[in-house]
């Protein structure tokens, strides 16, 4: 993508669903929660710290998708978006990440 930015300011929620433990970490998750996106993303390890740091979305089962439509009802009913004032500053981003490895 030439300016991930426009894109990710474009949208309010990423949602994000995998059921691959090799693709667990996704570099997308931690743009969108930069960029203020609330995220609704599978439970796999990577992606599970980024949410569960940054209070930024839902982790729903991946072999569930029942629980995908439950976790999108939340996202939706509680309305938490922060375009304005990013949830995180780049630093943060770098700085979580980093603590992963």
């Amino acid at each position: 993508m030439e300016n991930p930015v426009i894109f990710y300011n474009s949208i309010d929620v990423l949602v994000l669903p995998s059921n691959n433990k090799l693709e667990a970490f996704g570099m997308v998750v931690a743009e969108a929660i930069k960029s203020g996106c609330r995220v609704v993303v599978s439970d796999m390890p990577g992606m599970r710290d980024l949410v569960i740091q940054s209070d930024a979305g839902y982790l729903f089962d991946p072999n569930n998708p029942f629980d995908l439509a439950e976790k999108l009802k939340l996202v939706v009913k509680d309305g938490r978006v922060d375009k304005k004032n990013n949830l995180w500053k780049i630093e943060d981003v770098v700085q979580k990440y980093e603590k992963l490895l």
